[in-house]
C-alpha cells in the first residue's frame, strides 16, 4: 500500500507539471478610456509657506542682479508630481512663479497678493471591461495679484498638488509639470505676468501606455484656463 501511494503521488505531480502556464488577460491590463472632471474650488486663504519659499528663492538669486522690466520664474521649470504611483517628497513647495526681476533685491516691493485660485481635477482610467484601474485627484493652485509699487500683476506661485492617487496592481502612473514660458502679456509700464504650464499624465498597463498633456494659462490678474479643452475657470480682473 505504501508503494502504491508513493507511485500515485509522483504521477499526479508529473501530471501537474505538464499543464500549460496560465495566460494573462491582456484586455484587463490595458487602458481603454480616460475621464476627467474639473471643479472650481472656493478661494483659499494665502499660504504663507508658499510665499516664503518664493521669497527664499528670490534671495538666493539676488547676486545675479535685477532688471526691473523683466518677469522671471524664480522657482522650477520642470518637476515630478507623481512618480511610480506615489506623490514625490515635498511636493507642496514645488511650483513656478512670474515675478518682477527687481523683487530679488527687495521682496517687500511686491504686495497685494490675492487668495489662491484653485481648480480640482479628478482623472480616472478604465480598462476595456469598464473597470476603473487608476484614479488621480489633484489641484492646480495659483497665488496671484501682487503688484510692484502699485503697478503690474504678478504670480507668486503656480503649483500642482496631489490629493489622492489609487493604482491597481499591474498599472503605473507618473505625472510631471513643465513650464515652457513665463511672459509679460501687459505693457512695460503695467506688466501682466503669464505662466504657460503643462501637466502630463503617463498611465501604463502591462500592454499599453497612454500619455496626455493638459496645458494651462495662468495670469497675474487671476485668469486661469485649460487651453486644450478651452475651459476658462477664472476670467481675470
Amino acid at each position: 500500500m505504501k508503494n502504491f501511494v508513493f507511485i500515485f503521488c509522483v504521477f499526479i505531480g508529473a501530471l501537474n507539471t505538464s499543464q500549460a502556464a496560465p495566460t494573462v488577460d491582456s484586455s484587463y491590463y490595458s487602458i481603454a478610456s480616460m475621464k476627467t472632471t474639473a471643479t472650481v474650488v472656493p478661494e483659499s486663504p494665502l499660504n504663507d509657506n508658499i510665499l516664503l519659499e518664493a521669497r527664499r528663492q528670490l534671495l538666493v538669486d539676488t547676486q545675479l542682479g535685477a532688471d526691473p522690466l523683466s518677469i522671471i520664474n524664480t522657482l522650477l521649470t520642470l518637476w515630478q508630481v507623481i512618480e511610480s504611483n506615489k506623490p514625490v517628497v515635498n511636493i507642496n513647495t514645488k511650483g513656478a512663479s512670474a515675478l518682477p526681476d527687481i523683487a530679488k533685491t527687495d521682496w517687500t516691493l511686491v504686495t497685494g497678493w490675492k487668495p489662491e485660485h484653485v481648480v480640482n481635477y479628478k482623472v480616472e482610467w478604465s480598462n476595456p471591461y469598464g473597470m476603473k484601474v487608476i484614479s488621480l485627484d489633484f489641484e492646480v493652485r495659483q497665488t496671484y495679484g501682487g503688484s510692484l509699487k502699485g503697478k503690474g500683476q504678478y504670480i507668486a506661485v503656480a503649483r500642482v498638488v496631489p490629493v489622492a492617487v489609487n493604482v491597481d496592481w499591474g498599472f503605473d502612473l507618473n505625472v510631471n509639470v513643465n513650464v515652457p514660458s513665463v511672459t509679460n502679456r501687459g505693457t512695460v509700464d503695467d506688466p501682466l505676468a503669464e505662466i504657460a504650464m503643462e501637466v502630463t499624465y503617463q498611465a501604463k498597463g502591462m500592454f499599453q501606455n497612454e500619455t496626455v498633456t493638459e496645458p494651462y494659462l495662468l495670469r497675474g490678474d487671476g485668469y486661469f484656463a485649460n487651453t486644450r479643452t478651452h475651459q476658462i475657470f477664472f476670467k481675470g480682473k
